[in-house]
């Protein structure tokens, strides 16, 4: 985990090498489709979760006072959505199927991993209290469909986007803080027909 800062670094760091949190797709339209398929294209919030590791920062005081301060990251972003119900998804000549699994399955899932990139501007308060907003960039690296019992990969690419812009924010106490996040883009492709909007909330843990 390296940082390079200015003035007492820590205090305008509020990007924490590890954020933990849950995912949850929003703003969904999947209307040209049946009941089964909307289902799959949903996954389960609940069971859906996000890893972003933040291996490089920096941070930079923007007023003597060390009120305000602008901190940038760049790691990478593990985001896994498990489905409802023991399926998979298909994607044939531009249209989402569903593959049903056998109900001995212990649980079936998408993992999409991002070269993940946020950009805050901070405003530290007394009592060491803080709250971060602004923007985050990510790239697509890899996604995957698979399956336990045993571990079994799906051989199928979904269309998703191959760039994420979106909103962030923090609050914070310390070395500890809550953090929201919002995709402004669709994470399907244009050519998929379907949409969802990625949002996350979690928690950031300094090491």
């Amino acid at each position: 985990y390296f940082c390079i800062a200015g003035i007492d670094a820590m205090e305008y760091n509020h990007l924490a090498l590890v954020e933990l949190g849950q995912n949850f797709l929003v703003n969904t339209d999947f209307s040209g489709y049946d009941a089964s398929v909307q289902e799959a294209l949903g996954f389960c919030n609940r069971l859906s979760v996000n890893h972003n590791i933040n291996l490089l920062t920096l941070n930079v005081a923007l007023n003597r006072r060390g009120t305000l301060g602008f901190t940038m990251g760049f790691g990478f972003s593990m985001e896994c959505y498990t489905f409802a119900d023991k399926v998979s998804l298909t994607y044939d000549d531009g249209r989402f199927g569903v593959m049903p699994l056998d109900q001995s399955i212990r649980r079936s899932k998408l993992v999409v991993n991002y070269i993940h990139m946020p950009m805050l501007f901070d405003i530290n308060m007394r009592k060491h209290f803080f709250i971060s907003a602004g923007a985050s960039f990510d790239v697509l690296m890899s996604s995957q469909l698979s399956y336990r019992k045993p571990r079994t990969k799906v051989d199928t690419t979904l269309p998703l986007n191959p760039v994420q812009v979106g909103l962030t924010a923090r609050i914070g106490w310390k070395r500890v803080y809550g953090y929201v996040s919002y995709s402004v883009l669709n994470m399907y492709r244009q050519t998929a027909d379907v949409k969802a909007y990625r949002m996350a909330a979690g928690v950031g843990l300094f090491f």
